[in-house]
């Protein structure tokens, strides 16, 4: 027979137990608020949940009274959760939204941050390699169109590349 005492140390610890339970699921439902996930992922996020729930409680349970389930443990998880819902979860909801709001704010910051020396320097640079580029363009369009007037076909490069290369095979 366990002592009565060891009962009521077991029973506050499942009420411990449930309080987990609620935190750890209003941190779900935080993420499934947060990222407004598709009905899918929904599922597939609780089916986890409830697996994860159900190992933790039994590898709590193990620790606790040698996994043992009796009737006070089961209200005791049950209580346990019941407070959490009525006094705790409104709070610990918004604090797990803001912790996310945040999280997610300072990620877009450290990404700017990195971006940031790529963008500057495709700004420095590019632009005035972008209009370097163009006045070459416009020059070789121009020298291409004054040598068909003239009555000149220009070689391409890549021609030149294949002729020699044909010559080196054979």
């Amino acid at each position: 027979m366990v002592p009565v005492m060891e009962q009521f140390s077991s029973f506050f610890f499942t009420v411990a137990v449930g309080l987990v339970i609620g935190i750890i699921i209003d941190f779900y439902r935080s993420i499934i608020y947060y990222r407004r996930l598709r009905p899918w992922a929904i599922a597939a996020g609780d089916l986890l949940i409830w697996l994860f729930l159900t190992v933790l409680v039994f590898f709590l349970l193990l620790l606790n009274n040698w996994g043992e389930v009796r009737v006070y443990v089961l209200l005791g998880i049950a209580t346990g959760f019941l407070l959490y819902r009525k006094w705790f979860s409104p709070f610990m909801f918004r604090f797990w939204c803001r912790a996310f709001s945040i999280i997610g704010r300072i990620g877009r910051l450290l990404l700017h941050l990195a971006v940031f020396p790529v963008k500057l320097n495709q700004r420095i640079l590019f632009l005035p390699l972008g209009l370097f580029s163009m006045l070459l363009d416009w020059i070789g369009r121009f020298l291409a169109a004054g040598a068909r007037k003239a009555g000149i076909r220009p070689r391409r490069w890549w021609e030149s590349l294949r002729k020699g290369w044909r010559k080196k095979v054979k």
